[in-house]
């Protein structure tokens, strides 16, 4: 054997690996490790817990190390290494790694991979840069990093949750990690001999700190002295200090976000008739003033957020502005732009080429409903448009299609196309400019638009809901690699059918927001589906995954809002709309008319959000009705005034209903209340006999009892009631509920007196209880008509042939 070791020697290590699950070869003088000496060691013991390989001279370790894969502990300390080898990446249970006094220049990003690692020591070598995924290492105690080139520490190495230890004396450190100070368990700092000025001030929040060594540095007079005084006058120094700076920052930043749940709230400014200069065309004045509009397109490239185009609601006209906002600023900007524009167009798609760093806008509708199919990209540097001339079969025109970036294309999906919606998929090279549609297998989405699309761990495209002739809810994955569809099976609280909305794979998880339901009601709720690589891989794959991925309903934390635009972005979500309870309201009626601009920013990690606890009622099957009221309420501003407010009339009726419904149960405390004041659709008290109002349609059947009553039961679909023993919350007015074109018992007796009473009859509405099976339509136990009928005939027939063959046999036997 090479370096310093007899045979009789290796032989007896050999033996006490055997009995003590320990290998030691150090200090053997091995410039490698002997070919065959590990096969030989699996021989002896092949589920070893240490191995001592220190002061030698190995540059490397052999790829069969990794058959040890018990191994806990190894010493590599005082060798010849310039790299950490690759091996030690792959030992799952690794505890304690040692690898000082060698001379590596760099850790890999793969160092994260040790799940177990307690304890690190690279000391005495001459690495610059620690990787980030050191803060993976959610078991390391002790992280020793002495004597090495390092200039700064990885940001979020206050990550690790366990450290109890970390030296990274006599390095180059200028400055130590704001992170630091959320340290859970450190008991000692060392960063002496390093060149650092001043520590940062969330140190002070270490509670579990009992030795913080910071000599032969060159920190300011106040921090030295203040050193000086030992430990815990030098942590309460830092305290003070971070509230100082805290103090400073709120006032050299502006604005200044609210805090509102897990979001902060910021205030959007605009200033309006603002001069700015435009190289070639000199001064122009502009209104930065985002107004409030659907049919655009939003996108964030970092803490900006880009909208373009969409139809005003102030005015009905279509857009090609772009305006954008900073995060650090809060300031809209309309921003003047050269070159050759995109026409106006509402229902576009648009993404960030972030290879290019420039805006991609494909498709949509001109404001004279001419559907595109064009492409145009804006240079976010120079603020210039070019019309992208693009070769191979593009898609044909349409509006809300969807899409998104993948390794250097785009991909746009559905849409509707002038022949109708469709399901077909295209790629555009940026680089290239060139149209490609790629054949592909399996079970794709049906034809739709306006669906919500993101890729996912890596390859994965996702696609989920939209609309046809019906509000989808469906999920379909496809993998790039494979070109095959599939469609995700899912369980738990699946999120009901939406359009317009936002998916988004962050981590392990699908974020679904907002969007539109089936009644074109906004939305606000938030759902997240566990969905891993593995599981998505496994979904994606020929014949599908055998696990259904799981969706919980996520609290948005949001309350209804008239105007909103939004992103899920790098695990975040950020939204613009009109006010907010804590910033302050706009006024209603100039929303209305669209005559307001985004005036609010919120934004919210991903993470912080939690999964909703649900009440009871909330896990029963949402009632329909319920919706739909929702809904009117929502848009109440374009409903009749009467249907909003109280005349003076109403108002002293109002009272003297009151007077009496107290009197009433002051007299009957035992009996339910009258119903005398349910809401109507807009959630306003109103008499019944106010509801109740002569309803005459230009039909002539609808003259009579009978007409009447048949038009209600052909013309309304029956719902049953929410509550069975109760009447219904809501009592909506007869126009709503023809709009609606569905009733409960109570509304369709609405509709039907109206149109009675209108009709010149004397008509009322009797309320009571009824069996079970009428107020619910349930005829299951009723017969059919027809086959009565059928069943009175076959009696019939069976008592002539009866009657016919008596006749015969009593002639016979008279004969």
């Amino acid at each position: 054997m090479a370096g310093t070791f007899s045979n009789e020697v290796l032989e007896e290590r050999l033996m006490e690996a055997r009995r003590t699950y320990k290998f030691n070869l150090g200090y053997a003088g091995l410039k490698q490790i002997p070919p065959g000496l590990f096969d030989k060691l699996k021989k002896y013991n092949p589920h070893i817990t240490e191995l001592e390989l220190s002061s030698n001279d190995l540059t490397d370790l052999p790829d069969d190390l990794e058959d040890f894969r018990y191994i806990r502990i190894l010493r590599l300390k005082y060798n010849q290494l310039k790299r950490i080898p690759a091996v030690i990446y792959r030992l799952p249970q690794l505890m304690v790694l040692e690898l000082s006094g060698n001379r590596i220049v760099k850790v890999e990003e793969a160092m994260g991979k040790l799940p177990l690692l307690k304890e690190l020591d690279l000391s005495g070598n001459e690495i610059a840069v620690l990787p980030d995924s050191i803060s993976n290492l959610m078991k390391l105690e002790v992280l020793q990093v002495a004597n090495n080139r390092l200039d700064s520490l990885p940001d979020n190495v206050g990550d690790l949750p366990g450290l109890v230890k970390l030296d990274v004396s006599t390095n180059n450190l200028r400055f130590l990690p704001v992170s630091m100070g959320r340290f859970r368990k450190v008991q000692r700092l060392d960063a002496a001999n390093n060149v650092l000025t001043r520590v940062p001030p969330s140190i002070g929040h270490l509670k579990t700190l009992k030795e913080f060594n910071l000599r032969y540095n060159n920190l300011d007079e106040r921090y030295r002295s203040k050193v000086e005084e030992g430990l815990s006058k030098f942590l309460a120094f830092l305290r003070e200090e971070e509230e100082r700076e805290r103090l400073e920052e709120i006032e050299r930043l502006k604005p200044i976000g609210t805090p509102v749940g897990t979001y902060l709230e910021y205030r959007c400014k605009a200033e309006v008739g603002q001069v700015v200069k435009v190289a070639d065309v000199g001064e122009v004045t502009v209104d930065n003033r985002c107004w409030i509009r659907s049919g655009h397109s939003m996108t964030q490239v970092g803490n900006m957020l880009l909208i373009f185009g969409g139809q005003l609601q102030k005015d009905g006209s279509t857009t090609n502005d772009l305006l954008w906002l900073t995060m650090d600023r809060m300031e809209w900007h309309n921003q003047p732009c050269r070159g050759d524009r995109p026409t106006p167009r509402y229902n576009h798609t648009a993404l960030y080429d972030e290879d290019n760093h420039v805006l991609v806008v494909f498709g949509g509708r001109t404001g004279e409903r001419k559907r595109l199919n064009d492409v145009y990209y804006l240079d976010l540097t120079k603020w210039i448009w070019t019309k992208a001339t693009t070769e191979g079969s593009a898609p044909t025109a349409r509006e809300q299609a969807v899409s998104t970036f993948w390794a250097g294309n785009m991909v746009i999906f559905g849409g509707h196309a002038i022949g109708g919606r469709t399901n077909d998929l295209y790629l555009l090279d940026l680089a290239t400019w060139h149209w490609t549609q790629p054949a592909t297998t399996g079970t794709a989405p049906s034809p739709r638009q306006a669906c919500a699309l993101c890729v996912g761990h890596g390859n994965l495209l996702l696609v989920h809901g939209g609309r046809n002739n019906f509000v989808l809810e469906d999920l379909h994955v496809l993998d790039f690699m494979t070109k095959n569809w599939n469609e995700v099976v899912c369980e738990g609280r699946i999120p009901p059918p939406r359009h317009s909305h936002l998916i988004h794979q962050f981590k392990d998880h699908l974020y679904l927001f907002g969007g539109l339901d089936e009644l074109g009601a906004q939305s606000t709720a938030m759902f997240r589906l566990n969905l891993s690589a593995a599981d998505a891989h496994a979904a994606a794959a020929v014949g599908g995954g055998s696990s259904k991925p799981r969706w919980l309903e996520w609290e948005s934390e949001l309350p209804f809002n008239k105007s909103r635009s939004c992103t899920l972005y790098n695990g975040a979500i950020s939204i613009f709309q009109l006010g907010s309870n804590t910033l302050g309201r706009v006024n209603d009626e100039d929303a209305e008319k669209g005559l307001v601009f985004w005036d609010v920013f919120k934004t919210s990690k991903l993470d912080n959000l939690k999964a909703k606890a649900l009440q009871e009622d909330e896990l029963k099957p949402k009632n329909a009705k319920r919706a739909r009221v929702q809904h009117t309420i929502n848009i109440s501003g374009k409903m009749p005034k009467s249907f909003t407010i109280h005349s003076a009339h109403e108002v002293k009726v109002l009272e003297y209903i009151n007077d009496f419904q107290r009197v009433f149960e002051e007299l009957y405390p035992h009996r339910r209340p009258l119903y005398l004041c349910p809401r109507n659709e807009c959630g306003v008290p109103k008499f019944v006999c106010t509801t109740l109002r002569p309803s005459q349609l230009p039909f002539s059947e609808l003259l009579d009892v009978d007409g009447a009553a048949q038009f209600v039961a052909d013309f309304l679909a029956f719902e049953p009631l929410e509550e069975p023993l109760h009447p219904p919350e809501f009592l909506p007015s007869p126009m709503s509920v023809l709009t609606w074109q569905a009733a409960d018992c109570f509304d369709m007796a609405v509709v039907l007196t109206s149109l009675l009473l209108g009709a010149g009859y004397h008509a009322f509405v009797v309320l009571g209880y009824a069996p079970s099976s009428v107020t619910a339509n349930d005829q299951r136990r009723t017969a059919c008509p027809v086959l009565e009928k059928e069943v009175r005939l076959e009696v019939q027939r069976q008592a002539l042939a009866a009657a016919g063959g008596g006749a015969k046999d009593g002639k016979g036997g008279g004969g």
